[in-house]
């Protein structure tokens, strides 16, 4: 047996199948559920700080100004808010990536060398036939949740309702990638270290908390990756990313596209309202 194209196999399963798994209506229920418990708690809270913010008023106006006692301001507080960079929503400037160089070949390219082939500005393909990408991915879309968010969960890049040129993004996704096409994506680190994952497009109707759009499914590929600290099969940290994009034809052209950087996130940003466990 060939373990290599039987892990292979199974990532592709696995990536096909997360419809079927979405179309659950157990799942679906029980990431509702999550959701009004969330609000609840949040509605908890801000009444409570509602509260508290009213009690603290009282006493500042009970209490006579001392300018001696007033703190200076916090450079570190301050650095560490500019170094939070907001993350772009959903059908919004900034949200997708934008090709910075590619490398087009009429010859295999192994996921190994990904990192390493020479990228060039000239050998950009045109831009509508790029696979689109987000600047920002939740880790938890990739792998899942132990208490209720199933791994290769789909991560949207256009919504039917909120992006201008919806229709004609899908006609172009839907001809340039269709099955038979293999589109890889490598995530760099800092230090060399590397992630890979199968890309697979498509549109999705009924899920259960994003709007119906377009959406890309990332797997892990257990035999894409390098460096020091991917060897050892260990999921993506969050962190910031150098991204590229293989393009895999049947045709036997392969086009290796460089999209910059890449944020994997932690938690759920886009459920502000379900609680995240691991």
């Amino acid at each position: 047996m060939d373990l290599g194209s039987e892990l292979k196999a199974y990532a592709e399963r696995g990536s096909a199948g997360a419809h079927d798994r979405l179309a659950n209506s157990a799942l679906r229920e029980s990431l509702r559920a999550r959701v009004r418990r969330g609000k609840r708690r949040a509605n908890v809270a801000a009444a409570a700080g509602v509260t508290a913010a009213i009690a603290f008023g009282a006493a500042v106006v009970a209490t006579p100004h001392d300018a001696r006692l007033s703190p200076d301001p916090s450079p570190s507080g301050q650095a560490e808010v500019s170094e939070r960079r907001p993350l772009p929503h959903l059908d919004t400037t900034g949200y997708l990536v934008t090709p910075g160089g590619a490398f087009v070949t009429q010859e295999a390219v192994a996921c190994q060398q990904i990192p390493d082939v020479p990228v060039a500005m000239d050998a950009i393909p045109y831009p509508g036939s790029m696979p689109p990408l987000p600047t920002w991915i939740e880790a938890a879309r990739i792998y899942g949740l132990s208490d209720g968010l199933p791994p290769n969960y789909p991560i949207p890049l256009y919504s039917r309702d909120g992006a201008m040129f919806y229709q004609l993004a899908v006609s172009e996704i839907m001809r340039e990638y269709p099955a038979s096409v293999r589109v890889t994506l490598a995530l760099i680190a800092d230090d060399g270290s590397w992630w890979g994952f199968t890309a697979r497009y498509g549109v999705v109707d009924d899920m259960p908390l994003d709007d119906p759009g377009l959406f890309l499914t990332l797997t892990p590929d257990p035999f894409c990756q390098g460096g020091p600290r991917a060897v050892d099969r260990s999921e993506i940290p969050a962190g910031t990313y150098d991204a590229r994009v293989m393009v895999a034809r049947p045709s036997g052209e392969t086009v290796v596209s460089e999209f910059g950087d890449v944020r994997i996130v932690s938690g759920l940003p886009s459920w502000p309202f379900i609680p995240v466990t691991h």
